[in-house]
């Protein structure tokens, strides 16, 4: 008995230590438009690490009140971001960050909710996550890896 306990002690140890997975806190950003360059991609990615990189790509949207905008911290905080262009209007939402061996997967779901409207829509999903040295961001949108950044 005393084997098996010890034996089953060591494959746990050895699970855990080789997924290398934990869950990261993360939160939501709102209130804010993007404000980046026009582009026709259809998906744009960014890691945002400082107020001017931010102020380059977002801006608070017009007419929300100030006390429902996030405010960001760059000194304890990174955001990631993701912005679906195009004619067609999304939802999204952020569903969980982990961290597996130093590269940070944000997982989201996403789906059309109004097709072929009248105006280009930038829609974006910003979140935020603690400052660390991670690797790379995957973005997961369904369960499907649709992008990875390197040298984050």
């Amino acid at each position: 008995m005393a084997k098996l306990l010890l034996c089953f002690s060591f494959i746990q140890l050895f699970s855990w230590t080789y997924s290398g997975r934990s869950l990261v806190e993360f939160e939501p950003v709102r209130g804010y438009v993007f404000v980046g360059p026009d582009t026709d991609l259809t998906m744009l990615f960014y890691t945002i690490k400082s107020e001017a990189e931010w102020a380059s790509v977002f801006e608070p949207y017009p007419g929300h009140y100030p006390k429902k905008v996030t405010r960001v911290d760059f000194n304890r905080y990174d955001a990631i971001a993701l912005i679906k262009n195009g004619y067609d209007y999304w939802f999204l939402r952020p569903q969980k960050v982990e961290v597996e061996n130093g590269e940070v997967n944000l997982f989201y779901e996403a789906y059309i909710t109004e097709k072929n409207i009248p105006w280009k829509a930038a829609i974006p999903l910003i979140v935020l996550i603690p400052k660390g040295k991670y690797k790379a961001v995957r973005f997961i949108e369904n369960g499907r890896i649709v992008k990875r950044l390197e040298h984050y």
